[in-house]
């Protein structure tokens, strides 16, 4: 921390005042990118709870397929399929840890 008491003449002040517009400066930057972080964060949260909402939905269906189907090539391929999308669910749901859990929270670290 600068003394008011070692400003002793003009080139001083014009450095503090130098310095503290630096520093307003990179302050406001800060807020601004964690305030737009915040809003992409939102924006994510949306669209991977749009898409999760689809990838649960056809799994469902396949599952509704798997137990009317008659054992068989046809079930066997349902059933390959069925564990496809649970890892694209698996994926989905953890695309990065970080985003992830800042998309749910609506908080940026």
């Amino acid at each position: 921390m600068y003394s008011f008491s070692r400003i002793e003449n003009a080139p001083d002040c014009d450095f503090l005042l130098t310095w503290a517009s630096k520093e307003k400066a990179d302050l406001t930057l800060k807020k601004l990118n964690e305030e737009h972080s915040v809003s992409d964060y939102g924006d994510t949260s949306v669209e991977i709870g749009a898409v999760l909402q689809g990838v649960i939905a056809e799994l469902a269906a396949i599952q509704i397929m798997i137990d009317n189907l008659p054992a068989g090539p046809t079930k066997q391929d349902a059933i390959k399929k069925k564990k496809k999308i649970g890892i694209q669910t698996i994926r989905v749901g953890k695309p990065s840890g970080k985003l992830w859990f800042c998309s749910l929270t609506g908080k940026a670290t």
